[in-house]
């Protein structure tokens, strides 16, 4: 059985048909498939003593949360930091349902690069919801951008 269609778009949205059809396929995928959910969207830019909420793949700051079609355990973080002259450190946190979970990255002042953490993992469930936080409220000056951030999960059942 060919699934050629799960990977021809690369980063574009996804029509509701389209999802739909994906999700068909991956719950016909056993245990262990990887599902990549990033932040992209170019430079993304966070002023120090916010905290801001970012929606996966669009980038937009919304408080509403991408949802889990299946049972997925997320275990790898990463952001790339492009520019940072904050004066306190700053915080990359992976949400669940509008919650902060354990699976965060502090970020120094003026540190900048690839950072990431892999952890035992946070659990989604189906219908469960996800997006990305970045809280730079202990800084008072400066700001933090970056291209790229995301979350790696497991399909677990």
């Amino acid at each position: 059985m060919s699934y050629w269609w799960l990977y021809y778009k690369g980063f574009e949205v996804l029509w509701p048909e389209e999802w739909n059809r994906l999700v068909d396929a991956l719950d016909q995928i056993s245990e262990g498939l990887l599902l990549l959910i990033p932040v992209a969207n170019g430079l993304i830019t966070v002023n120090a003593g916010m905290y801001k909420t970012i929606f996966p793949w669009s980038g937009i700051e919304i408080n509403v949360g991408f949802p889990i079609p299946l049972k997925y355990r997320a275990f790898h973080f990463f952001i790339d930091v492009y520019e940072n002259n904050l004066n306190d450190e700053a915080y990359a946190i992976v949400r669940k349902n509008q919650e902060e979970t354990d699976l965060g990255i502090t970020i120094n002042p003026s540190a900048v690069g690839y950072m990431s953490i892999s952890g035992t993992g946070v659990d989604y469930n189906e219908g469960d919801r996800i997006d990305f936080a970045i809280d730079t409220t202990l800084a008072t000056s400066g700001s933090l951008s970056f291209y790229s951030m995301g979350v790696v999960l497991r399909r677990i059942l």
